[in-house]
């Protein structure tokens, strides 16, 4: 997979797990890239209420809240909640 269509699938499952957790999307206000001993390791979504960190060498999408309160983790090896569900 390219890396468009990689973020492209980011995207669509920081959407879901949003309104899972019964927030509207919104419109992400900013990116940041997580840098750790010179290597990008992942990225950063930030919307109103919360952040969103993609670690790439962990595979997961991590949701946070208010003061930094882990909300929801999501392994991206895990099909998609849609995906589950159609099966």
């Amino acid at each position: 997979m390219d890396d468009c269509s990689d973020l492209t699938s980011i995207h669509q499952r920081i959407s879901a797990a949003l309104a899972e957790l019964g927030r509207s999307e919104g419109a992400c206000r900013r990116t940041g890239i997580l840098i750790q001993d010179g290597f990008c390791v992942g990225r950063q979504f930030y919307y109103d209420d919360m952040r969103v960190v993609w670690r790439v060498n962990e595979d997961a999408l991590e949701f946070f809240g208010q003061k930094d309160r882990l909300l929801k983790r999501i392994a991206l090896n895990d099909p998609p909640l849609v995906e589950r569900r159609a099966a």
